[in-house]
């Protein structure tokens, strides 16, 4: 970042009144807060594209303002919901279209349309918290010494890793990113290379519990229903209109945990510095996970899964001394095993290798070679989808 700007262009009236629309304070304005110095220093080792002295201090209101760094950075209502509710009301029309015109849906078509219920209703419901846990980019996490003293001298609880919060696909980061090490600066999108593990953190659902136990066995029980059910269509048309209900009443992310996104985030921006040892990624998000009332103590396997990572950088596939090499080994365990798997944790950890699988697949789909990826398609996503919201319905 060039820092030879001119505060000429702050002081411009036409620039001053754009931002103000959008709620950004001026030049003027901006030099009455003491924060405004302390994110500018911070900002000089950003790697961002910033042209202009107008832009810079747009970027620092942005970072140390709650209401602008809530609405610049965690407001994805329109990306969210119009994409949902465009979909919900198109299979809405097709089911009126059926019922209008005395048509009975086959078996499949009333089953294709369930399983995009399913879809729906995983994507409609927001506040989905994700822990990534990556290898530090200068190879320090291949060091068996280093993992060691992290974890048992410094008291690092995942270790010699790098930790992030993913919610909804805002990513939330400490002493990484393009702002510099002492900025929580969100962006839109995971870099999966160095990435280790993509755990989900919470099971919590917008939705009302008898609303996800009927999806779940309607989907799991439709060929049945079909044949002892007079009207088999109505089912599904009645779920979609609660879907569409609960979507509208929803919105996309409860404000109020995005506020105490919003600041926490701003407060560490104002206030703390990073620092390896008492102020790093991992105290970050301790302290956001608390701050929205979150917990994460696994125990059973998925207890090992982390503990392999943390001692030995060993991201496996394992589950009770089984290895699974591709996205059709984990598939084929699950449809065999699941209903006779007691713990939860266990349950939760198969669901975290999948999500982990489809993050593999997305990347090797991304990548330039022909080669076909072991992780996937996924074959049974609406199988998952049912077992992701069993989980959502069983409080550990």
């Amino acid at each position: 970042m060039g820092n030879s700007f001119s505060n000429s262009d702050s002081s411009n009236p036409s620039s001053d009144d754009s931002s103000s629309e959008k709620g950004y304070k001026s030049y003027k304005e901006l030099l009455t807060f003491t924060w405004y110095d302390t994110i500018k220093k911070k900002l000089k080792d950003n790697s961002l594209d910033i042209l202009s002295e107008t832009e810079l201090d747009n970027l620092i209101n942005s970072l140390g303002d709650e209401k602008i760094f809530l609405d610049r950075y965690l407001n994805l209502k329109e990306i969210y919901n119009d994409e949902n509710l465009q979909q919900i009301t198109k299979d809405l029309q097709k089911l009126h279209d059926f019922q209008e015109n005395n048509i009975k849906p086959s078996v499949e078509e009333g089953r294709n349309l369930l399983n995009n219920l399913l879809q729906l209703r995983r994507k409609s419901d927001k506040f989905n918290v994700y822990l990534t846990i990556s290898k530090l980019s200068d190879g320090r996490s291949e060091s068996p010494y280093l993992r060691f003293l992290a974890k048992h001298v410094l008291r690092n609880e995942y270790g010699m890793f790098h930790i992030g919060l993913e919610v909804d696909g805002i990513v939330l980061e400490w002493g990484t990113g393009d702002a510099g090490p002492h900025l929580i600066y969100p962006k839109i999108y995971v870099n999966r290379n160095n990435m280790i593990a993509y755990i989900r953190v919470n099971y919590e659902s917008n939705f009302s519990q008898e609303f996800n136990q009927r999806t779940n066995i309607y989907s799991q029980l439709w060929n049945t229903l079909c044949q002892t059910f007079p009207d088999p269509l109505s089912i599904i048309t009645t779920t979609y209109r609660k879907l569409l209900t609960f979507v509208t009443d929803i919105g996309v992310i409860p404000s109020e945990k995005l506020q105490i996104i919003a600041q926490k985030c701003v407060f560490w921006n104002k206030n703390i510095y990073y620092n390896p040892l008492n102020r790093n990624c991992q105290h970050f998000i301790d302290g956001m996970l608390k701050a929205l009332g979150l917990e994460f103590h696994p125990k059973g396997e998925f207890k090992k899964f982390l503990d392999r990572i943390i001692k030995y950088a060993d991201d496996s596939f394992l589950f009770q001394e089984i290895e699974f090499f591709s996205r059709q080994d984990l598939d084929q365990y699950a449809d065999q095993n699941w209903d006779e798997i007691q713990n939860i944790w266990d349950k939760r950890l198969l669901l975290c290798y999948s999500d982990m699988m489809k993050g593999l697949y997305e990347l090797d789909k991304n990548d330039t070679n022909d080669k076909k990826s072991k992780w996937g398609p996924m074959e049974n996503q609406e199988r998952w989808d049912r077992r992701e919201y069993e989980l959502k319905l069983i409080s550990v």
